[in-house]
């Protein structure tokens, strides 16, 4: 709860936090921009996949990962599983 100068309290908004990887900088770039515009979600993290990629996207926390599942299948199944 954030508490004004005046002393009036007013509703924090919740923020979903959001992780992108796929292997197309084009298709991440897109979602971003329209995600960005939606009001109570924040991208925090974006990768192209690769194994680092993908434990760097764990690190990040998110709330949400949209993942291309092709590249959850070609990458290394453990790094998948931190996401769960």
């Amino acid at each position: 709860m954030l508490v004004e100068a005046t002393g009036q309290r007013r509703r924090q908004e919740a923020v979903v936090r959001i992780a992108i990887a796929d292997a197309h900088p084009t298709f991440r770039e897109a979602l971003r921009r329209l995600l960005s515009d939606v009001p109570g979600l924040r991208i925090v993290a974006e990768a192209g996949g690769g194994s680092e990629n993908l434990a760097f996207l764990a690190r990040c926390k998110p709330d949400v990962l949209l993942l291309d599942s092709r590249l959850a299948e070609r990458e290394d199944p453990a790094v998948v599983q931190m996401f769960r």
